[in-house]
């Protein structure tokens, strides 16, 4: 809890209230487990410390708003504005047997990927503790309890301190209660962030942002790969997985024309082939098709999953969308292309 700068204030709050401890302890049962945020609503304190929290908070205790949602049959994106103005997405993604949360850890993002639309607005600001599991918290209050949450929304989640403060809230019991296993990071690569999940939450899920197996190739892809090489990530990777013992994904965009021949399927293969064999079983590839008219087609999407099955001893899966997969067994193109679950879905674009 105290990684929350709400909570701290909400506690200096109560004291200058004069409100008895308690008082503190019941205000977070009904925001965290009855996901209560109006002030109004908050009638268990006692009028003079629901005075005060109206009078030094304001009428709700989320630190953003909801600007615009967009929906479509299985999604929903939350466009948020922060109390300074800025703005993020969150997407509800709705699966047969579960919700699927996207959230946002920066507000813009400043590693520049040729293909990501976050990276034109450029780097804004870290989010808060509070401005990236309030985003978990609004969907909550609004009725949708998510089985997973990953950080894949805007910016770089390694890139932010405090996204590792964020996971402590999601998963402490007294709060969210969210086991750690149901988190997941998608990371471009950084070193130290990949570094410090190990030491600090070894049971969050994984996921790598390779898009291409060769250097010179993701260097303008992925720019960041200048700063973090994809065979020194790999190598941490190695690492993680032989502590955890534990799967990680490695994503990988199909942009026609660009990294989806099948010289770039052999090569991503290849790769992971490469592993060290007590971990490599433990890599699974996650392939994506682009939304934006540089997806690769059909026919090309299906050929690059099965060159890469075909030559490898791990899974490979198949998706529409750059922040969320469905399992590719036993689909076709064709239904697979109707399972369309993205943040990037054509009826969603902002």
């Amino acid at each position: 809890m105290e990684c929350s700068g709400r909570f701290r204030l909400l506690k200096a709050a109560l004291l200058r209230a004069g409100a008895p401890n308690y008082r503190l302890n019941q205000l977070f049962q009904q925001v965290y487990r009855r996901k209560v945020t109006a002030v109004a609503d908050l009638k268990v304190l006692g009028i003079q410390a629901q005075s005060t929290i109206e009078r030094e908070f304001g009428s709700d205790l989320l630190t953003l708003k909801c600007a615009s949602i967009s929906e479509a049959p299985r999604a929903t994106k939350v466009l948020f504005e922060c109390k300074d103005g800025v703005r993020i997405e969150a997407v509800a993604l709705k699966f047969s047997t579960h919700t699927s949360l996207c959230i946002s850890s920066q507000a813009g993002c400043s590693f520049n990927c040729s293909f990501c639309a976050t990276g034109k607005i450029g780097f804004k600001r870290q989010l808060t503790v509070d401005e990236i599991t309030d985003q978990v918290l609004y969907f909550q209050s609004k009725g949708v309890h998510p089985g997973s949450i990953s950080f894949m929304g805007m910016g770089e989640p390694l890139m932010n301190p405090r996204v590792f403060d964020a996971i402590k809230l999601l998963a402490d019991p007294r709060a969210f209660g969210i086991s750690a296993r149901r988190l997941s990071i998608s990371t471009s690569g950084v070193l130290p962030g990949i570094k410090k999940l190990n030491e600090e939450h070894p049971q969050v899920n994984l996921a790598f942002s390779l898009h291409s197996p060769f250097t010179e190739e993701r260097n303008i892809l992925v720019p960041a790969n200048r700063m973090y090489p994809f065979p020194e990530v790999l190598d941490l990777l190695d690492e993680r997985i032989a502590l955890t013992g534990r799967r990680v994904w490695i994503a990988y965009l199909l942009l026609e024309g660009q990294n989806d021949s099948a010289e770039h399927a052999k090569a991503l293969a290849a790769l992971l082939r490469e592993r060290r064999i007590e971990t490599r079983h433990l890599y699974h590839i996650s392939l994506i098709a682009y939304n934006e008219g540089l997806a690769s087609t059909n026919s090309l999407w299906w050929n690059f999953c099965c060159t890469v099955a075909s030559t490898t001893v791990f899974s490979c899966r198949a998706t529409r969308c750059s922040h969320c997969s469905l399992v590719l067994k036993g689909d076709t193109p064709d239904s697979l292309y109707q399972q369309e679950c993205a943040l990037q879905h054509p009826e969603m674009t902002s």
